[in-house]
């Protein structure tokens, strides 16, 4: 292992294992698209041009979205994985279709499928169910998604056509949205409203609960899986990961459908599913980019934290002596906030000054810093009495201050408030709340770069390695990292996850300094972190640079090692590191670049060292 003195991970361990990347099977079955949208994808894809499938000998080429969000497209997918046909994929970004690919596919919608490979005119086919059927035709072979007998194959071709029908999907979305749903006609989205679409979409549920029961499970026909199956996966996953987030509805493990429960389970568990799905988050954060206003998952949070209160008289009890603490305490706790945290620095601090000094007077914090420490406390105080922050500052400053603030309280609020083990368990729950919560969920994604040369990935199993890794990165690997030694027990998940952020750390830092308000000129009214040397123009702090740095090497530690290492020793560095990783944790974006696995491995990690900043 190589670490620091201090005993973080350094960026040389990543620089070798992404030399050695054809070694982590996760990681060998992506391809690297330089320049392009998205940068990686699973499996392999073709660039996004006319007759692309003339540059493929394989069977199928499949054209899908860029971001692996339509469940259309997701259908289709999973069906090749299932069948084992051999794919290529082309990607189509949804706002800018290409006009060759509008003159071939009337619809003008994604999925579409060409077969026949190579050929000048090859086979086209759109609409999910009918290039599921196509794909059974072409591929009699191939792991069956029809039952062989007519009876079987009518059932399944008869449930398609009431899928069609009951619309269960819509009834799902509409409820999960409140009448937001694009289409809709009913005006957004009061309480009668919600409850009436909630009992129409428990209507569609039931019929669906009826379907899968009739054979025993776990799947329609039964033991078998069947394209019926597929069809309904793609916006039951969506509905599963939606639904307890704004509506506080469980589909998983939901005794009142347990037909519909098994069936989740055992989708969930098949390995081809776990190839293509997403991550309940990213969906949550995609819902709430399209939701923008909805109070839904606040909403569904107050109820959630009443209930739990509700049913255990011992826990409301710790709630109300955290929340009383905090609102009684809140102008020492301002006080203890800014002196310990970091955020108060004086004009000769190598992170910048947050300080203000008028006239000769003693220097003061800017009244914006005090106020956004204000507001934070109180966010926490509201999360403490109703599982709900509240509203986030108006500004990316005022967040980056809130960001410290929430972070310091939770590790310090022994010394500071004296609360009971009960209620000091609540006041942390709260703080994380608020600390996770502090920047805008739908926030726009980043996009992330390959990970490693511009070249595509080895096939699975592959042993060389990876062009434009020469032979020097890889002796340097096998020096740095034992030989892979590194990643030799490292989840897989977490490994794609931290060689995205060592493949990126450049940008990554350059995003969150710019885009946090952890970065501020001059005329800032928070104060400024921009220094100007012998009349040069400004620029960031090297600190501040390092402060992002370091907790980026802390996170990428943590995936790969499970040991994050030591804090940072400044707090002013602790500030920042509270700042930058609570606006990177909703900055990635899953679907875009990694598996929903990593996705899952990098958000934890994120919350994890956030938790341990101070």
């Amino acid at each position: 292992m190589s670490i620091d003195e201090d005993g973080i991970l350094r960026w040389d361990v990543l620089d070798a294992a992404a030399s050695q990347i054809n070694n982590i099977p996760v990681l060998s079955r992506y391809t690297l698209r330089p320049g392009q949208k998205p940068s990686t994808a699973p499996g392999s894809t073709l660039p996004t041009q006319p007759n692309a499938h003339k540059l493929s000998s394989k069977p199928v080429i499949f054209y899908r979205d860029t971001n692996s969000w339509c469940p259309y497209c997701a259908r289709v997918w999973l069906a090749l994985e299932e069948k084992g046909i051999d794919y290529d994929s082309v990607l189509i970004d949804l706002y800018a279709k290409p006009e060759w690919y509008s003159s071939m596919v009337p619809t003008n919608l994604v999925p579409a499928v060409t077969l026949g490979g190579r050929q000048a005119d090859p086979i086209v086919v759109w609409e999910s169910k009918d290039i599921l059927l196509a794909l059974e035709e072409r591929f009699p072979d191939a792991p069956r998604l029809l039952p062989a007998d007519e009876a079987g194959r009518a059932e399944v071709l008869s449930f398609l056509d009431e899928l069609a029908e009951a619309q269960v999907e819509r009834a799902g979305f509409s409820f999960m949205t409140g009448g937001r749903l694009l289409g809709d006609d009913q005006q957004p989205h009061g309480a009668q409203l919600v409850e009436a679409l909630k009992a129409t979409f428990l209507e569609k549920l039931a019929w669906l609960e009826s379907k899968f029961a009739a054979r025993g499970g776990p799947y329609f026909m039964g033991a078998d899986l069947t394209i019926a199956d597929i069809s309904c996966i793609s916006f039951m996953e969506r509905l599963a990961a939606g639904l307890p987030k704004f509506r506080g509805l469980q589909l998983r493990g939901n005794p009142d459908f347990p037909a519909v429960s098994a069936w989740l389970a055992a989708m969930e568990a098949r390995p081809t599913y776990q190839r293509v799905r997403s991550d309940d988050q990213t969906l949550q954060l995609l819902f709430a980019r399209m939701m923008r206003g909805s109070t839904a998952a606040a909403d569904a949070a107050a109820l959630a934290w009443a209930a739990d209160a509700a049913a255990d008289p011992g826990l409301a009890a710790a709630r109300a002596e955290a929340a009383l603490a905090l609102e009684a305490s809140r102008e020492s706790l301002v006080a203890a906030i800014v002196a310990g945290t970091g955020i108060c620095r004086y004009q000769a601090n190598a992170y910048g000054a947050t300080v203000l000094s008028v006239n000769g007077r003693p220097p003061i914090l800017s009244p914006a810093a005090r106020r956004a420490v204000g507001h934070q406390l109180d966010r926490v105080a509201a999360a403490v009495r109703t599982g709900v922050p509240g509203a986030r500052a108006d500004s990316s400053s005022a967040c980056a201050m809130g960001a410290a603030a929430a972070a310091f309280l939770r590790a310090r609020h022994g010394e500071l408030l004296g609360l009971s083990r009960a209620a000091g368990a609540q006041l942390e729950e709260a703080c994380s709340r608020v600390l996770t919560q502090t920047y805008a969920e739908a926030v726009d994604p980043m996009t992330f770069e390959p990970m490693v040369a511009p070249v595509i990935a080895a096939a699975e199993g592959g042993d060389g390695a990876a062009p434009g890794a020469g032979a020097g990165a890889g002796a340097r690997g096998a020096r740095a990292a034992g030989g892979g030694g590194v990643l030799a027990h490292a989840d897989p998940a977490a490994v794609e996850a931290a060689l995205k952020i060592q493949a990126n750390r450049d940008v990554i830092l350059e995003d969150i300094a710019t885009k946090s308000g952890i970065a501020r000129p001059t005329a800032s009214a928070f104060g400024r972190t921009y220094a100007s040397v012998n009349g040069a123009p400004p620029r960031l702090s090297p600190a501040v640079r390092e402060a992002i740095d370091l907790h980026l090497r802390r996170l990428a530690g943590l995936l790969l090692t499970g040991n994050m290492g030591p804090k940072a020793d400044a707090p002013e560095a602790a500030a920042i590191g509270a700042a930058a990783l609570a606006f990177f944790r909703n900055r990635a974006s899953a679907p875009r670049d990694m598996s929903a696995t990593a996705a899952e491995r990098f958000r934890a990690a994120c919350d994890a060292v956030l938790m341990d900043i101070y």
